[in-house]
């Protein structure tokens, strides 16, 4: 577990960085594509493209994908947990949420269409204005903005 700079990260479980690996039975890099080979064994590992946490006990956690995680004011955000959240929410079965471009951090207001459990009726109480703990409703789409 790496940083951008390809310095290793403390095995807390909370420290995210790249999974990175080094072996001689791995892939030496893509066919007719030198570019992408050299990227993918930049600083002479493989980059998996996976963010993860080393557990203090040495197990590996993946949390998402470098290309799926949401970049917001210097903070990555993982769209899987985001997800998860949404998905524990009374009559919601599946989400799917994606970082929306943001001048000022980049991206922001991650949307998520979510697909409702059969037979589940909305009541007059489940507004539409919301945090990212309690995420605003418009249709089938919830809409979580920073506070």
């Amino acid at each position: 577990m790496v940083d951008s700079k390809l310095s290793e990260l403390p095995h807390d479980g909370k420290t995210s960085g790249e999974i990175i690996a080094r072996a001689p039975w791995l892939t030496q890099g893509y066919a007719d594509n030198v570019e992408a080979s050299e990227q993918l064994w930049a600083g002479g590992y493989l980059h998996t493209g996976d963010i993860g946490v080393v557990e203090p006990g040495g197990y590996v956690r993946i949390i998402d994908r470098i290309k799926d995680v949401i970049k917001t004011g210097g903070e990555w955000v993982s769209s899987l947990q985001i997800e998860d959240l949404i998905s524990q929410c009374e009559g919601v079965s599946e989400a799917a949420v994606i970082g929306v471009k943001d001048d000022k951090w980049g991206e922001t207001a991650a949307r998520a269409r979510h697909q409702e459990s059969p037979g589940r009726r909305r009541t007059q109480r489940e507004g539409n204005q919301g945090t990212s703990e309690n995420p605003r409703r418009s249709g089938n789409d919830f809409e979580v903005r920073n506070p």
